[in-house]
């Protein structure tokens, strides 16, 4: 026998109604427990009747199992052969009972779940913060419940219980021991299973704990090891005694301790601590017309361990995740409150979300990527005969799938795959003006078959509708795109490739209205590694790549007739577009070599610039339209990022730009593929850069930026409080990528920057192993217009920047320093409401080099100049009729507008000697 450490606390606590929790934290998310209602099989599909809970957000995984019995699951990440582990805990002794855990307290929130042995869905399954275990030894309960910190366990002794009847027996580990702060560990296999805080305390009759000494022994023999709980000292009899086993209060977070100002809202998805090999990865966002943010996620899943201990060589994969979540900034009820997530896949292989789209109406929502996987369900399961899509059988190693969703509860409307006889995948949505959904993507498949627009049972679907549009009725080589259209009823009006004979992807596509009718667009955006088909209808028209790879844009008619195309050379790739009144706004990164040459051969590569907006073979064009527009003609590093406006019709380059400084803005993603941190599926694919335009003609871009660890390093992130600002720390981890997000006003001028993401401690002999814990992604950006900016994507999760508005409520996995597991998705949210970055300005009075806020404002301004306060110069504030209305000079950087009249007006500053320091517009109300 050997002793456990004693724990003694004599400190009371307050607490202040919040049940039995000793640190009086309130019963509520990250965690909750998901009943089984025939949604859990084991990985053959036979029913898991003996798991009555399995719990969600939390690592390990709890599966509250009948007879007594709790499974502690977890990824065991052995590098020669991966594994699930699975440690069970359950009583021991002559008092212990073979009890079934039931519910105390209800989540809010729904889960819907589509697995191959569920084909037409489990919906509506309910969720509880706690569960308990009802006398599992004599007038002893236990409890498992979610706090705002995590997972927390407590031994719940009533009155007339037997002091010497406290015995949990453990299953599963390689061995017991305890740490150095008295905590008991499990061990298995390199991972230990923690069981952490352990504090003994009573309730008096005035709400208040009162600590009791404590101490426990342990024992091994036959893979057993069973504690003994002795409570030491006086108690009172009359009243329960609680052991609480579980993580201690998070730091304040939101309000006056706001970790990370400027942020309404940050958190990452997943499983903290290795609970999943595979990690979680976001597949894509938008948000609803009330601003509620949806998500898709691919989530990484493993099989429960068929007995306690190790099973080599699990079959994970990744499933799809859809979840929704409210926007009710100042709600302490709602605001970020989790509203459904609903689970698909469950297949032998990955199911994997790579772009979303809610249409116009919010009625339906959209997910596609690729399948692995096969017998998954479809929806519906029998072909309809309606002359709808459907198709329920993968042709080929991967297929594309294609599904529509009620946006409100989750539930699946729709769907099918979609594909050939070779790779294909799904990668961009748009909607065009009459309801049409249309989707491009990437295929290998070499052959296709029109069978009156719906599926043929073996080649790709192909559509060639009436009238004149592109036909390519077979890839031309490689890697292909193509691009389809379907109609509300989910009927196939268009399927083409398009592609030429080298490898072409495409990343992103939009829609592009216009009051005439034959103006209008769909426009994809991607790269090539040859020449795409094109159309050369515009002044600005390359042909081919001139080196490598290439950029290309693509635009298609309403009927899908090919219009102007163009290659962009020197580009490794264009990532994102989106729509600016007539204009197409493109972002990507240049190319001059690839991080693995790179790292190889230590090669600084070079692009060749021509300064012009016309367009010039072998060179990549940027055009300065001048006036205030941000202009950087120097990829000063590997691969900058690239941002351009063109118009589609016309055919015209308008601006474009390099953004980036000495560092790499690209290639940290490549290193974190050739590690292989994360399946990206056949096509290695991976979009890490997106644009939104809002309705005041700003445009928010955000890209990836890689550290390099050197004190040389600068990027441009200019700060515009109040928003969320985090310059470039070239001190944290080598080689760790940040998410870089801009914003343009509408005259090209480069108003804000910041960097963002999560980050580890740099050491030599360790950074590149660490890269994946401190590597950030970007995926996707959402706005509620006017109001708030969602950014997206995927990070490593160590020192994420979090901030929980309300715990509690809100959805906020909780922060750790070092989390020690693969990457995790993540969603963060911060307001507009507080600045108005979008006033038209008609006087083009300076440069834009000048920031105020608040805007709109009430009493007085702020002045920033390059990000720094403005205390001297000579102030005018012009009216909107282009009348000078005040004229000082500065004595600070706080202005008081007391006496103007509500409306637009115009700030600029002058130095002493007349030069225009900066001007900038803003509004007053009162």
């Amino acid at each position: 026998m050997r002793s456990l450490l004693l724990f003694s606390f004599g400190m009371l606590i307050a607490i202040q109604g919040q049940g039995q929790d000793y640190f009086g934290d309130p019963v509520s998310p990250p965690v909750y427990f998901s009943p089984q209602q025939g949604q859990f099989a084991h990985e053959n599909g036979s029913p898991m009747n003996d798991q009555k809970f399995k719990s969600y957000g939390n690592t390990p995984e709890i599966w509250a199992a009948g007879s007594s019995i709790v499974n502690f699951v977890f990824a065991v990440p052995d590098t020669a052969n991966p594994g699930r582990g699975r440690i069970q805990m359950k009583p021991t002794g002559e008092l212990a009972r073979q009890v079934t855990p039931d519910t105390v307290t209800v989540a809010p929130g729904i889960d819907n779940f589509y697995y191959p042995w569920c084909p037409n869905g489990i919906t509506g399954v309910p969720r509880y913060h706690r569960i308990r275990y009802k006398d599992l030894i004599d007038k002893v309960d236990l409890d498992l419940y979610s706090t705002p910190s995590g997972l927390r366990m407590a031994l719940i002794c009533h009155p007339g219980f037997d002091p010497n009847s406290l015995y949990l027996a453990f299953v599963g580990q390689d061995s017991l021991d305890v740490d150095v702060n008295g905590e008991l560990r499990a061990h298995l296999n390199g991972k230990y299973l923690s069981f952490r805080e352990a504090i003994a305390y009573q309730v008096d009759q005035f709400g208040m704990a009162q600590s009791l000494n404590w101490n426990g022994t342990w024992q091994e023999a036959g893979g057993v090891g069973t504690a003994k709980i002795v409570f030491v000292g006086d108690y009172d009899p009359f009243e329960p005694v609680i052991l609480q086993i579980g993580p201690p209060p998070l730091p304040a977070q939101g309000g006056p301790d706001n970790q990370n100002e400027g942020l309404d809202w940050s958190t990452s998805f997943g499983d903290d601590n290795n609970g999943s090999i595979m990690g979680d990865q976001m597949g894509g966002a938008t948000t609803a017309p009330n601003g509620d943010l949806l998500v898709a996620i691919a989530h990484g899943v493993g099989e429960f361990p068929p007995s306690p201990g190790w099973t080599p060589g699990y079959g994970e994969a990744y499933d799809a995740c859809v979840g929704r979540y409210e926007y009710a900034p100042g709600d302490p009820l709602e605001d970020a409150e989790q509203s459904y997530i609903t689970h698909y896949g469950g297949g032998n292989d990955h199911v994997r979300p790579q772009a979303v789209l809610l249409n116009q109406a919010a009625t339906a929502l959209y997910v596609g990527g690729f399948v692995r996987a096969n017998g998954l369900p479809t929806f519906p399961d029998n072909d309809p005969m309606d002359d709808s899509y459907w198709e329920d059988t993968r042709k080929g190693a991967s297929d594309g799938f294609l599904m529509r969703m009620d946006p409100t509860d989750g539930t699946i409307q729709r769907f099918s795959y979609f594909g050939g006889g070779g790779d294909d995948a799904i990668t961009a949505f748009t909607e065009d003006g009459e309801g049409n959904i249309w989707f491009s993507g990437i295929t290998t498949s070499t052959t296709g078959a029109e069978a009156d627009c719906n599926s043929p049972t073996s080649a790709f679907p192909l559509c060639d509708p009436p009238g004149a549009n592109y036909w390519q009725p077979a890839n031309a080589g490689d890697w292909d795109a193509f691009v389809a259209r379907a109609d509300p009823d989910f009927k196939l009006t268009l399927s083409t490739f398009y592609g030429g004979p080298g490898i072409d992807i495409v990343y992103d596509m939009a829609y592009m209205a216009n009051p005439i009718p034959s103006n209008r667009r769909i426009a994809l955006v991607g790269r090539s590694l040859g020449t795409v088909p094109q159309n050369n209808t515009g002044s600005f028209h390359l042909d081919g790549i001139d080196g490598e790879k290439s950029g290309f844009i693509a635009t298609f008619d309403f009927g899908g007739d090919l219009k102007w195309s163009t290659n962009v050379q020197k580009l490794n790739s264009l990532q994102s577009v989106a729509v600016r009144g007539n204009q197409l706004v493109v972002l990507g990164y240049c190319h001059s070599s690839d991080a693995y040459t790179w790292l190889q051969d230590g090669m600084e590569g070079g692009v060749p610039i021509s300064n012009s907006c016309s367009a010039t073979p072998g060179y990549l064009c940027i055009c300065d339209p001048g006036g205030t527009a941000y202009h950087d003609e120097d990829a000063e590093s590997t691969d900058d990022a690239y941002i351009a406006e063109y118009d589609p019709v016309q055919g015209t380059l308008s601006w474009s730009t390099y953004v980036g400084g000495n560092t790499w803005e690209y290639p940290g993603v490549y290193l974190m593929q050739l590690n292989s941190f994360s399946d990206e599926g056949p096509f290695f694919f991976r979009k890490v850069a997106d644009l939104r335009v809002d309705a005041s003609g700003n445009v928010w871009a955000m890209t990836t930026t890689v550290n390099p660890h050197g004190d040389w390093q600068e990027t441009p992130v200019p700060p515009a409080p109040p928003f969320y600002h985090k310059e470039l720390d070239w001190t944290a981890g080598k080689f760790q990528s940040e998410v870089t997000l801009h914003l343009f006003r509408p005259d090209h001028s480069l108003f804000y920057g910041t960097q963002f993401g999560a980050w580890f401690l740099h050491s030599e002999s360790s950074a590149f192993n660490l890269l994946p814990f401190g590597c950030d992604i970007g995926k996707d950006l959402a706005l509620v217009e006017g109001e708030a900016i969602y950014w997206t994507g995927t990070t490593g999760n160590d020192r994420f920047p979090t901030q929980c508005p309300y715990p509690g409520t809100s959805y906020c996995e909780p922060f750790v320093e070092s989390n020690n597991r693969y990457m995790q998705a993540f969603a963060t949210r911060m307001s507009l409401q507080d600045i108005n970055i979008g006033i038209n300005d008609p006087l083009n009075l300076g440069p834009a080099s000048l920031a105020v806020y608040p805007n709109p404002t009430s009493a007085e301004l702020h002045l920033f100049h390059q990000g720094l306060p403005l205390t001297a110069g000579l102030l005018s504030i012009i009216d909107a009729t282009g009348r000078v209305v005040r004229g000082e000079p500065l004595a600070g950087s706080v202005v008081s507008v007391h006496g103007l009249a509500n409306g637009i007006y115009h700030a600029q500053v002058q130095n002493r000697t007349g030069r225009i320091l900066g001007s900038a517009s803003f509004v007053i109300t009162r």
